[in-house]
Parts: structure tokens; sequence; C-alpha cells
């Protein structure tokens, strides 16, 4: 990223600090690149990067720290503070 602007779509790398958020806004100057994704799965991360190498500006602001939500513990765990704040 160059001040807040995408240079390359991140792939999984595992040894970079980055990661997604299943969080995507496609305009129409980027929304055709939605057009003859490999999938299924659909990857819109292929449409992003086609839109990257096109010349397209591709914003990707930074949300900070994140929850790893996967089991049924993890959606209790994390979400046991907010419980306490129901009416009983």
């Amino acid at each position: 990223m160059r001040a807040g602007q995408v240079v390359r779509v991140l792939g999984g790398d595992p040894g970079s600090p980055l990661g997604g958020a299943p969080l995507w806004a496609f305009g129409p100057s980027a929304a055709v690149f939605l057009d003859d994704l490999p999938g299924p799965p659909y990857e819109l991360a292929v449409a992003l990067q086609r839109a990257v190498d096109a010349g397209l500006a591709i914003a990707a602001p930074e949300v900070g720290a994140t929850r790893d939500i996967t089991t049924p513990f993890d959606v209790l765990e994390e979400n046991f503070p907010y419980l306490r704040l129901l009416p009983s």
C-alpha cells in the first residue's frame, strides 16, 4: 500500500502483517473487472488486482485490530461482554 492506495492485492502471505477484511465496494469503473472471474469460489481480490493493474486508484483504509472468530466458542467468548448489557 502507498498512502492508502493498493499497489498489490495480498494473497495470503503469512509474512505480511496485513490481512483482508470482507468489506468490498465496487464503483462502476471497477465493476467491469468482475466479469469472467475464475471460480467458484469467486475471488474478489482477482477483480481488484485487475483494476490496480489497469491503473485504477483502489483505496484500502486500515481498520486496525480484528478478532479471529472461527468457532462457536470464539463467538461466545467475543460476545460475552455484550451479553452482560442485556436486561435481565
